[in-house]
């Protein structure tokens, strides 16, 4: 969840629509502008409902301010480039010529934009819907964290990093291959067939697996918030020992674990004060290792900040209330 990013993935979608306007196909540039500017409304809709209650619960900021300007960066640079080149061709500039393959450059282009698309939906839609409710836009998660709409912030977790993955491996295996076809096969069909080829293998490699990845999406297995026991090959055997983990992230890389101790306690002393996760599991072996899960007990003492996402005021340690402090001191 990078705003830096954010601003890199606008800007790169705006670019793929000025140059596709450069080039001459005005109708298919706004279409794919206005395609854009829907795909950046549909997380911003989606998610406005838990950033509303994110914003009425004391806790951290649905979206901090920093973040959310960075991101309107981001968005206003999906118009920009457009601007800009539209003013140099104008001017008399540049002038594009015309050429043999213009009809492969659109397509090239075309699956460019709709790759920087992807990519840029998917970092959207991790602020605007998915940080908002991790911080408190359904509830705090350590009371709610086996509830329904947890399931469905997974699966939409799930699929937007799926669909951002999958279609940069298959825009790219598309781009490899057009560009054999049309510029390498004339000079020489065995180099091409053997680019094409190379790009195929291992773009099926990683699009096997979407199938299963989609089934899991669609019925996730864990859920982000559940407390899950691990049972390792080599302690199987051994009940007793099965580990606890926390579910803070899930993602076509794995799921992310925070292994708690008795009573739920996540120690924050000393070297460990930051962390964020112990291990992580493939998201296709997860249910392999699956033994149990059950929700985590609200925080009871204190806040035991599971995430750094968490919905409660105080830091990764809570802060030392003056007055009990101050009571303890005299008492001693």
């Amino acid at each position: 969840m990078s705003p830096t990013a954010a601003i890199f993935q606008g800007f790169s979608v705006g670019l793929a629509i000025a140059v596709i306007f450069a080039f001459g196909w005005v109708c298919e540039a706004a279409g794919l502008l206005v395609g854009a500017v829907l795909l950046v409304l549909a997380p911003y809709l989606m998610g406005r409902s838990a950033r509303k209650q994110a914003a009425d619960r004391e806790g951290p900021a649905p979206v901090e301010v920093e973040a959310h300007a960075k991101i309107s960066v981001a968005i206003l640079l999906l118009i920009f480039p457009l601007l800009l080149v539209a003013l140099i061709l104008g001017a008399g500039f540049i002038d594009i010529a015309e050429s043999s393959h213009r009809a492969v450059v659109l397509a090239m282009l075309v699956i460019a934009t709709v790759m920087s698309y992807l990519v840029f939906f998917s970092t959207l839609t991790d602020w605007f819907y998915v940080l908002p409710h991790l911080r408190g836009g359904c509830g705090t998660i350590c009371a709610t964290s086996l509830e329904g709409v947890w399931r469905g912030v997974t699966r939409v977790w799930l699929m937007h990093r799926a669909f951002a993955t999958l279609g940069q491996i298959a825009g790219a295996t598309a781009l490899v291959a057009l560009a054999a076809n049309s510029w390498v096969r004339p000079l020489d069909e065995v180099v091409a067939g053997v680019i094409a080829g190379v790009a195929t293998i291992i773009a099926g490699y990683y699009l096997t697996r979407a199938a299963p990845l989609l089934a899991i999406a669609i019925n996730p297995p864990v859920q982000v918030g559940d407390t899950i026991e691990i049972a390792e090959e080599f302690t199987v055997h051994k009940p007793e020992d099965l580990r606890e983990y926390f579910v803070v992230d899930v993602a076509l890389e794995g799921v992310k674990l925070l292994q708690v101790q008795e009573d739920d306690r996540v120690p924050r002393d000393g070297p460990d004060a930051r962390r964020t996760h112990d291990r992580t599991v493939d998201v296709m072996e997860i249910s392999k290792l699956l033994r149990g899960r059950r929700a985590v007990r609200p925080c009871r003492e204190r806040c035991q900040r599971f995430t750094e996402h968490c919905a409660c005021e105080s830091a990764w340690l809570p802060a030392v209330d003056e007055a009990s402090a101050a009571g303890a001191s005299e008492a001693a």
